[in-house]
């Protein structure tokens, strides 16, 4: 599974973003929280979707 991190400008400041492809299932994840690896739920993650699987890069 990759992982690409990135820490970006928000209007609630700043923020990080994981976005990565997963090959055995073969669909992209995307999480955006202050903190990914705090115990909370984040602010965003694509597993939320009505349809996870079928979220594109273009989508998220």
């Amino acid at each position: 599974m990759s992982q690409h991190w990135y820490e970006v400008k928000s209007n609630q400041g700043i923020v990080q973003v994981m976005l990565g492809w997963d090959p055995p299932l073969q669909w992209f994840h995307m999480c955006i929280d202050y903190d990914i690896n705090a115990a909370e739920d984040p602010l965003y993650t694509n597993l939320a979707e009505p349809d996870p699987y079928y979220v594109t890069p273009e989508y998220l």
